[in-house]
């Protein structure tokens, strides 16, 4: 388990590229003032005594979760900040309500509830996390003698050597001071089962999320796509809204790149990859408040979603389903995943109104539908299809029953 964790920590920071490439590399930089703080950047802490660094994760110790640097049975020190860097947790500072707060994006991983560093009264002094925002996760920072404070929820961070752990506490000169550094060209892990509100890096972006072949994907990045078959195969075809015109939807075939903030269907041969993890090289990738994820196009509104949750759909909203488009059921709530889109129209669709350029022939004439299909979901709760076919081996809930796919 402690190997498979660093390995994990390695992969966060350390892309697959060779040492003498500097523009590969990761590039940090020291956070001096509140000033400094990109909204939506990816950072890591690290404690700091004298010339010796500090990891930084959030795990069980004993009892309980908490940010330590513990790792290997040991307190591992580091001679520099470079060295340090795969044993920190990958952080990203945002904006909620006008107010600082910090998500760990490498413990989301594993369990959403561990999203946001918080002050916890239950257990004083140990930095925690938390799941929703509330005034323990209020990040602030104080100059003094020159040196950056920051506090969490009221309570200043410091680096308690003796017991390998980060600490919340009034008195700040008890402890170590905890450094932050804006990271650019890490290796970011995107899932379509996480909540992604804002951003603003250059990473090595990975996305998790399972895709089907000769089958309708709706797509939609944070990121442009310089050549999409490098991604998801040669015999991947992606199309892209075009028109609508007498009660007909038309997509057009696209050759090479996806834009940012666009609407795409991913159809075709697509290729298996391990974990369903897609790797898209270094990206420019930004998301914000002021991005709108809706197009408009002659009374069709194509609805791009960032985040997963249970949606409530309406009198004109369609959905994509493997291989058909269809109206969801009155107010059924429906979770739809990250990084996809539905859409919506004025106009009644009827059948065969979908109209794709060089369409596939393994793909079946389009139908729609007020009755959904059997839905096959994870164990955690994950919509994965409605066909097990293709689905890697494991255990899946269908029509409220666990099945086994062997």
């Amino acid at each position: 388990m402690k190997h498979n964790l660093l390995l994990f920590l390695l992969m966060s920071f350390f892309p697959f590229y060779s040492w003498g490439q500097a523009s590969s590399e990761p590039v940090w930089t020291l956070l001096t003032d509140e000033s400094e703080l990109v909204d939506g950047g990816l950072y890591v802490m690290a404690g700091r005594v004298g010339h010796q660094f500090y990891g930084s994760h959030y795990q069980r110790m004993g009892a309980f979760f908490f940010y330590s640097s513990f790792l290997e049975g040991k307190n591992k020190e580091h001679s520099s900040f470079r060295e340090v860097l795969p044993y920190c947790d990958l952080l990203r500072f945002e904006k909620q309500e006008g107010e600082w707060c910090i998500r760990n994006l490498t413990a989301e991983h594993t369990d959403e509830s561990r999203r946001f560093l918080c002050y916890d009264s239950d257990f004083p002094q140990l930095l925690k996390a938390n799941y929703l925002i509330n005034k323990g996760n209020r990040v602030t920072f104080a100059k003094e003698n020159g040196v950056l404070n920051v506090s969490i929820g009221g309570k200043v961070l410091g680096y308690d050597r003796k017991n390998i752990h980060y600490v919340l506490d009034k008195n700040a000169a008890k402890y170590a001071r905890v450094e932050f550094y804006h990271i650019e060209n890490s290796r970011l892990l995107l899932s379509d089962t996480l909540q992604l509100y804002c951003i603003d890096a250059t990473a090595y972006v990975r996305l998790k999320r399972h895709f089907k072949s000769d089958c309708f994907n709706t797509l939609m990045l944070p990121f442009d796509v310089p050549d999409y078959k490098k991604v998801f195969g040669q015999g991947a075809v992606a199309y892209i809204p075009s028109e609508f015109a007498d009660g007909k939807l038309h997509f057009t075939k696209v050759e090479a790149s996806l834009k940012a903030h666009t609407p795409y269907l991913l159809c075709g041969k697509l290729d298996d990859v391990e974990d369903d993890i897609h790797d898209f090289g270094l990206c420019k990738i930004y998301f914000k408040k002021d991005v709108s994820l809706e197009h408009t196009m002659s009374g069709v509104t194509f609805h791009g979603v960032y985040h997963s949750d249970k949606r409530s759909f309406f009198k004109g909203d369609y959905l994509f389903g493997d291989k058909k488009l269809f109206q969801p059921k009155g107010k059924e709530k429906i979770r739809l995943d990250a990084f996809r889109w539905y859409l919506s129209c004025k106009a009644s669709l009827k059948a065969g109104a979908l109209r794709l350029s060089n369409i596939p022939l393994s793909l079946p004439s389009v139908s729609f539908s007020d009755q959904r299909t059997e839905r096959i979901y994870t164990l955690e709760g994950r919509y994965v299809g409605s066909s097990l076919k293709k689905l890697p081996k494991g255990v899946y809930i269908k029509g409220g029953k666990k099945v086994a796919v062997r």
